[in-house]
C-alpha cells in the first residue's frame, strides 16, 4: 500500500513498486489507508514519516511493516527497504 497525498509523488512511488514487481493499493491519506486496511491487509505500507505512528496505532493489534519515504531516497533504496521489511516480518 502507498499512502501519499501528493498525486505526482504517489504515482512515482507506485511506479517504483511496480518496477520491483509489487502490487500496489494507493491511498491519499493515513485515514483512507486505515479504511482500506479493514478489507485488505497489506503486506507492507509505504508512507511519509509523519503518517507512520497514526498507521501503526490504527492497525493495532495487527503488525504491518511500515516503510517511510524520504525526499532523497532513490528507487532502488526504496525497494531494498521494502524487501528488508518484508523479510524481517516473515521472520517474526
Amino acid at each position: 500500500m502507498v499512502v501519499e497525498p501528493d498525486a505526482a509523488r504517489r504515482a512515482v512511488t507506485e511506479a517504483v513498486l511496480a518496477m520491483g514487481h509489487f502490487a500496489v493499493a494507493p491511498a491519499v491519506s493515513a485515514e483512507g489507508a486505515l479504511a482500506i486496511c479493514r478489507g485488505l491487509m497489506p503486506a507492507v505500507i509505504v508512507c511519509p514519516e509523519n503518517d507512520a505512528d497514526l498507521l501503526c496505532d490504527g492497525l493495532r493489534p495487527f503488525i504491518v511493516p511500515i516503510v517511510t519515504t524520504a525526499e532523497d531516497s532513490d528507487a532502488h533504496d526504496l525497494i531494498d527497504r521494502i524487501r528488508l521489511a518484508l523479510r524481517l516480518n516473515l521472520e517474526t
